[in-house]
């Protein structure tokens, strides 16, 4: 990608754990590919994540979200039925 088009993405990691190795690798392979990444670390909330992309203008957002921290089936996902 050259210089003047390199799109920005937004890594979170959303929970209260402490495991963040996947994010990590995805943001690491999104750099290796010439993006600029913005990690937002650890233990965030969804409405942290929300504000880092609020202010890291235009950003794709990626997010990895514990499923079990928010409740079990309080995120949509064709295995929840409510």
């Amino acid at each position: 990608m050259s210089e003047q088009r390199r799109l920005r993405l937004l890594v979170g990691k959303v929970g209260l754990d402490g495991h963040d190795r996947g994010a990590k690798i995805i943001a690491r392979a999104f750099r290796d590919a010439g993006f600029e990444v913005v990690y937002t670390g650890l233990h965030q909330t969804p409405d942290m994540v929300v504000q880092t992309a609020i202010t890291a203008t235009n950003a794709i957002v990626v997010a990895r979200i514990e499923r079990r921290k928010f409740g079990g089936c309080g995120i949509p996902s064709p295995r929840c039925s409510k």
